[in-house]
């Protein structure tokens, strides 16, 4: 189905049952891949306030991080977590606002990925080194016995 035909039945879909959300997220990932992200946030936007969920959140996040909208998306982001702590995206999407702009680019993959296995997200292992939060890097030599330990001289 081509593009304007896709979006005509979906916009017929939303306006036959505005509450509905699945056609409302399909026209939204199909704004998104046409790059109309004012587009899909006012759609998302209206979708919200009639039917809250935490995909709705999640994906109007994803937009406003497109936008540069971080404090926005951070907002909708929190909401969508508190809704479904389980949404990995949502997560995902938080701790990289603010990130590198190439973390704005999502591909299409992003929306395919089976059960959220694939992420277009850089990992989030730590950089620095931290002697507190290693065991093996503590220089400070222990007591051996327990009079040491026990010692307040």
């Amino acid at each position: 189905m081509n593009s304007a035909r896709a979006r005509n039945v979906l916009d017929r879909a939303i306006a036959s049952d505005p509450s509905y959300t699945p056609p409302v997220c399909l026209l939204a990932e199909q704004l998104e891949q046409e790059q109309s992200y004012d587009e899909a946030v006012a759609l998302l936007k209206r979708h919200v306030e009639i039917n809250p969920s935490s995909r709705v959140h999640q994906m109007l996040g994803d937009c406003l991080v497109r936008l540069q909208k971080d404090d926005e998306a951070f907002v909708h982001y929190s909401i969508a977590l508190r809704i479904d702590p389980q949404n990995q995206r949502a997560l995902e999407g938080m701790n990289n606002i603010g990130r590198s702009p190439s973390s704005n680019k999502l591909d299409s993959s992003y929306y395919m990925s089976v059960g959220g296995e694939t992420s277009t997200y850089a990992s989030q292992a730590p950089t620095g080194s931290d002697h507190e939060a290693d065991p093996d890097s503590d220089t400070d030599q222990w007591p051996t016995n327990n009079r040491e330990l026990m010692s307040f001289d």
